[in-house]
């Protein structure tokens, strides 16, 4: 084990979780599985997080904050925007990142921690969505059916939320683009235009 400063050693640990997570899934994350992968010692993980669930915690924020920090593409009307902030896309290469949701959803019950950090990484994607909604009516593109556009992207989000957990199982009689046409059809229910 090499000597790495506080601060270098700390951000080795989280960089090994994230890879981690993303290979075998949030509930794979122990301490001894990234001492082994990290080549530090069991101590050093104890030194850095105060428990297992702060780290699953970071590693949550920091995979998630990638994401809300995504720029759109450029040019995308309203429509595309939302279905680019609410589908997920191709599930083979998104995979790892669904199971991370899923799994921090099995738990957040028993881990404040990470609760904390979900419940924040909701709100940012909800906010994410207002602001679209907002900018497209403000330009005329939509408007809103019923209620505010703080109520459509939580509806939204419910939505793709349950749309992708039927995705998740893979069932034989759901077309392809299930969760597309869906989610377009969510989408023509909360704005007119």
């Amino acid at each position: 084990m090499s000597y790495l400063s506080r601060e270098d050693r700390k951000r080795q640990i989280l960089d090994t979780a994230i890879v981690l997570v993303l290979e075998q899934g949030l509930e794979a994350l122990t301490a001894r599985s990234v001492t082994a992968r990290a080549g530090t010692s069991t101590g050093q993980i104890h030194h850095h997080y105060g428990s297992l669930s702060e780290l699953q915690a970071e590693v949550f924020e920091a995979i998630t904050k990638r994401y809300l920090e995504e720029e759109l593409p450029a040019g995308l009307a309203l429509d595309e925007q939302l279905l680019y902030m609410l589908d997920p896309g191709d599930r083979e290469v998104i995979g790892p990142y669904l199971r991370l949701w899923s799994d921090a959803e099995k738990l957040i019950e028993k881990n404040e921690p990470l609760r904390e950090v979900y419940e924040k990484a909701l709100i940012g994607w909800q906010q994410l969505i207002v602001s679209a909604i907002e900018s497209g009516t403000r330009k005329g593109e939509r408007r809103l059916k019923t209620g505010t556009a703080d109520e459509a992207a939580w509806r939204l989000i419910a939505a793709a939320l349950g749309l992708e957990n039927l995705a998740a199982s893979r069932l034989s009689v759901l077309p392809d683009n299930f969760v597309v046409d869906a989610l377009t059809v969510f989408i023509a229910n909360e704005l007119a235009g």
